[in-house]
């Protein structure tokens, strides 16, 4: 089948159709190709599964990834796939906060600290702000493990997966929107044709898709070499004294290889299997190493030189510093990787390309089903790519408060023997000792916003079109990133804001519900009180009957559908008993009214952000 024999009035149809003769190219012809099966990749196909679009995701790679590269995942991800039922199966595989302990920064994980902050969201005085902010604690789920998960619930729910098969480039027809892409099938060498109505590139930070698209970037790379070690260990005596998910080791008491003068050591598997990033020296050219060198500095950088090692795995990779400045053009968006890199700082990597996953599929959804217009879908690149831009500087902002406490115990000092005069300032009973500890104390503080950063993971204020703020008279909530906005979630229900949590009370005794578990599923939700809900219902009805959009209504306190057990949504809802607030299905608040006033405004406002005017 040519391109040319594709009638468009079928174009709601997925359906793959094949060339079988072996002397031809091979055409597939479905609703949305994904191009990259990492994180973004699968977790669309989950989300456009979910939402019964078919497709089918690919991938160069012939597996999902045989290492644990990304591993927290934090409350606002995980509430992304609590919506569509995956939050306790993805959890299984994993291990839970209880072992996050104390982010500790020491001379060797045997030896003596410089440093320690509270992981995340164990700081005693943090407590309640993530168990405020989310019904979804987080959990460390290695990116080996998760990826099946996903691809898992992706090919059941309608879409299909292809391995080794290379994206080589793509033309989109500028009179019916279909995209032909070309693809390499790297067992047969056979090209392929695939036609879509959506192209999606999910193929990290080497993204072809964002290469042919001419996706301008913004970039501040430094390009600073790290190397990634997998390995079995026994450290259990060492943990069971110094709980922590994560140890930042550096030895400027000892001579240290330029390739890995710091490392980063994480949990894989308590206590016995681990991952050591080792960060290369500023200006270093290489980190192509032996194994044999590799096990001597991880046992230097344990301190035991007699402890067991078996290297599982090993991977280079660069800090990078780079965001897209436009992430979508025409039918082609961009997601995850390919449109945000950095370092791993404040683990918003995986999370982000789980988040952008779902903000994309269900405005793709909604136009495949012809429940939105077009101009829906451009309010992709409004809402995240100003997210894009903020996670890589805060990414990149804690390793620069890594680099300012190695700096201080001197670290980054070619001499030894000056590095470990540097290193005993911090005991002399001086001026320049005092200075010195006051500056290791200033870096302790800054890292707390990598260690207690819940604004960075939480925060977001999407404005696009479908977001309606005409009816407001309230300012728009604002922060600044640093000790605010970073370290703490601001809970609003000003429209672009991720819809607040509160637990509610049912009709049995004890059992309650998040506002999250009632919002999402592919439909609109709103929410109102004591005296709004037959006005709002039927308010509700005339949507549907005028657009096809179901739009639940639930009412909150005593009597009503559901009780505010602890008064929480009262305290966060920010209008009236009989007011509402009105969430789309990825659980943003898109609008809200004070009070009855507005209850004729919903029609228009839904027409409006779903581009049905």
């Amino acid at each position: 089948m040519s391109s040319d024999s594709i009638d468009p009035s079928q174009r709601g149809i997925s359906t793959v159709v094949l060339d079988k003769s072996s002397n031809k190219n091979a055409d597939i012809q479905t609703d949305v190709l994904i191009v990259g099966a990492g994180p973004a990749g699968s977790s669309l196909a989950c989300f456009l599964g979910y939402h019964g679009i078919k497709g089918l995701v690919i991938s160069r790679n012939s597996t999902t990834s045989p290492q644990p590269r990304a591993h927290v995942t934090n409350g606002a991800a995980f509430e992304c796939l609590r919506d569509i039922g995956l939050e306790d199966e993805y959890r299984l595989v994993g291990f839970d906060n209880s072992y996050y302990g104390e982010y500790r920064f020491s001379n060797t994980l045997k030896g003596e600290d410089f440093i320690r902050n509270h992981s995340i969201g164990n700081h005693p005085s943090r407590l309640g702000d993530y168990s405020e902010a989310t019904p979804c604690p987080h959990a460390d789920v290695g990116q080996n493990l998760g990826e099946p998960i996903l691809l898992k619930y992706a090919t059941q729910h309608g879409f299909q997966s292809r391995f080794d098969y290379k994206f080589l480039d793509f033309v989109e027809d500028s009179t019916t929107g279909l995209i032909t892409s070309t693809i390499e099938d790297q067992v047969t060498l056979q090209k392929v044709r695939i036609i879509s109505k959506y192209l999606c590139g999910a193929d990290g930070t080497n993204s072809y898709v964002a290469r042919q698209l001419k996706l301008p970037f913004h970039d501040l790379s430094s390009g600073a070499l790290a190397l990634n070690i997998w390995y079995e260990a026994d450290l259990s005596e060492i943990y069971r004294f110094n709980p922590g998910l994560l140890h930042a080791v550096s030895t400027p008491h000892l001579d240290s290889p330029a390739w890995g003068i710091i490392g980063i050591n994480r949990i894989v598997r308590p206590y016995t299997e681990f991952l050591m990033g080792m960060l290369a020296r500023p200006g270093a050219e290489s980190n192509n190493v032996p194994e044999a060198e590799v096990v001597a500095r991880l046992r230097q950088l344990i301190g035991d030189e007699n402890v067991k090692i078996k290297v599982k795995g090993m991977y280079k990779w660069r800090i990078n510093e780079s965001y897209a400045e436009v992430i979508s053009k025409g039918n082609v968006f961009c997601l995850g990787d390919a449109i945000h890199k950095h370092p791993p700082g404040n683990g918003l990597g995986s999370n982000t390309c789980i988040q952008d996953a779902y903000n994309l599929a269900w405005k793709l959804a909604y136009v495949l089903k012809g429940k939105a217009g077009p101009s829906l879908l451009a309010t992709y690149h409004s809402e995240r790519q100003p997210v894009a831009k903020r996670i890589v500087k805060i990414a990149n902002d804690a390793i620069r408060y890594h680099v300012a406490l190695h700096s201080v115990v001197g670290t980054y000092i070619p001499d030894k023997e000056q590095r470990v005069e540097t290193l005993a300032l911090l005991r002399e009973d001086s001026p320049r000792g005092k200075q010195q500890r006051a500056a290791l104390r200033k870096a302790a503080e800054d890292l707390r916003d990598e260690s207690e950063g819940l604004g960075a993971e939480m925060n977001q204020q999407y404005s696009s079109t479908a977001i309606c703020v005409e009816d407001e008279v309230d300012p728009c909530p604002t922060w600044q990133d640093g000790r605010g906005g970073v370290r703490y979630h601001i809970i609003s229900t000003y429209p672009g804001s991720r819809l607040p949590h509160a637990w509610l009370g049912t009709d049995k005794v004890g059992e309650r519900v998040s506002t999250h578990d009632l919002a999402g599923h592919g439909e609109f939700t709103l929410f109102t009180g004591t005296g709004g809900k037959q006005t709002w219902s039927r308010a509700a009805e005339e949507v549907t009957a005028a657009t096809g959009v179901k739009v639940n209504v639930y009412s909150i306190g005593p009597g009503e559908d559901f009780s505010d057990m602890f008064y929480l949504w009262e305290e966060r809802r920010s209008v009236d008993e009989n007011g509402a607030v009105l969430v789309r299905p990825d659980r943003t608040v898109a609008w809200r009214s004070r009070d009855l006033g507005l209850s004729g405004r919903l029609l228009p406002v839904v027409r409006s952000i779903l581009g049905l005017l």
